[in-house]
This record gives structure tokens, C-alpha cells and sequence, in this order.
């Protein structure tokens, strides 16, 4: 808000400011803290599945520490930093931290995959068909990753051993390679049928979001 009021017509601005519907965004600033509630959930929820016990009240702090590094950093990577928390905190390592994070975002990934493919059956031909292809390259992508999560452990472990054999690389390639090999233990041992449970909380999370976007909407009459 700050950056708009100093690079916008001020006028127009504390004009826009005038005009929002009260209602609709202090409903959407209440159910704000909801939502990230319900992604606090699931992220514990995730570490429940690791056998990690991680306290509501650090929990809090660690996510929205995540929160805020995410935001000033590309690409949402600050949120990362959980994991170093859960170090910090419980003494997890960080490759056994991460893949909590990891999941979190697929999960995000997916249900608005799920999502947007309903929706697009809903909209003016012209707009789904512009949708089709980018849908279908994230679609693909995600394919690719499942599949090398599962089956791309002897690929990658050729091209591991034939970078051994430059001993410049050999040193550096070894600790990838293990490090590599942890994260993927990990992030396997979170696939199992109590990924519902937090599959379901980001179908809760989701809706939450597009209620919130409606309501900010609704709020300056958009």
C-alpha cells in the first residue's frame, strides 16, 4: 500500500481508499489468519508423517519467518528457512526438513492444477484455449518429476559415477550425490496414504484463498 500511495496519482488513490466496501475486507482481513492457520496445519501435518513433533507455537513463528523471507525472495525460496528452524528447534537435519517443505508446494502445485483444469470446462472458448498449453506444459512437468522421483535414481546415479571419474569434481559431486540421495529417502517416505490428510487441508487452504481474492475484490468493487 505504502508503494502504491508514493508511485500512484495520490488522489485516485485515497479515492480507491473511499470507495472499499468495509465489509468485504474486514471479512477477508478475519479470514486471513484462518488460511494461515490451516497452512500451518498441514505443514505439522506433513511432519507428523516424517515422525517429527514439531509444537504449535514454534511452528507459528517458523512459518511466518518463511513468510516473510518468501516474499522478499525469488521465486518464494526464502521459505526454505523452516527448515532451518526445525534444526534449530527439534535437531532435524535439514535434508530431512526440506522435503516437508517440497511437498507443501507440490501439494499447493496440484489442487490448483485440479483446479484450474475444472474451471477451464467454465470459460469463454477464446480464454481456454490461450490456458490449454501452459496447463499442459505444467501438467507435463510435474509428470517428469514424479517419474524421476521414482525411476530416476539409476539415471542419475550413471551420471554421478562417470563426473567421479574427474577428480577435480569427484569431492563435490560425492556430497551432492548424498545429499541428493537423502532428500529423496525423505520425500519418499511422505508419499503413503496419510498424504490425504494434508491433501485435504490444501483443498481447504485453496478455498480459503480464492474466498479471501473474492472478497479484496468484492471489497474494491472489482
Amino acid at each position: 500500500l505504502i508503494i502504491l500511495f508514493f508511485n500512484t496519482d495520490r488522489s485516485k488513490f485515497l479515492e480507491l481508499i473511499e470507495k472499499i466496501n468495509l465489509n468485504y475486507f474486514f471479512l477477508s482481513v478475519i479470514l486471513f489468519p484462518v488460511f494461515i492457520f490451516f497452512k500451518i496445519l498441514r505443514w505439522r501435518s506433513l511432519l507428523a508423517i516424517q515422525n517429527i513433533r514439531y509444537p504449535l507455537m514454534p511452528a507459528i513463528i517458523a512459518y511466518f519467518v518463511s513468510i516473510l523471507f518468501g516474499v522478499i525472495t525469488p521465486g518464494r525460496v526464502g521459505e526454505i528457512s523452516r527448515a532451518l528452524y526445525l534444526k534449530d528447534d527439534c535437531n532435524i537435519a535439514i535434508t530431512r526438513g526440506l522435503p516437508s517443505i517440497v511437498m507443501d508446494r507440490l501439494l499447493d502445485l496440484c489442487v490448483l492444477l485440479i483446479s484450474a483444469s475444472i474451471s477451464i470446462v467454465f470459460l469463454p472458448n477464446q480464454i481456454a484455449n490461450s490456458l490449454i498449453v501452459p496447463l499442459l506444459i505444467i501438467i507435463f512437468t510435474i509428470i517428469v518429476f514424479i517419474v524421476f522421483m521414482f525411476f530416476g535414481k539409476k539415471p542419475f546415479k550413471t551420471l554421478i559415477s562417470l563426473t567421479q571419474k574427474i577428480s577435480f569434481f569427484k569431492k563435490s559431486i560425492n556430497y551432492i550425490y548424498s545429499t541428493t540421495k537423502k532428500l529423496h529417502f525423505y520425500l519418499m517416505e511422505l508419499l503413503s496414504v496419510k498424504l490425504f490428510y494434508p491433501f485435504l487441508l490444501t483443498i481447504i487452504n485453496i478455498s480459503f484463498f480464492f474466498t479471501i481474492t473474492l472478497l479484496i475484490a468484492k471489497a474494491i468493487n472489482i
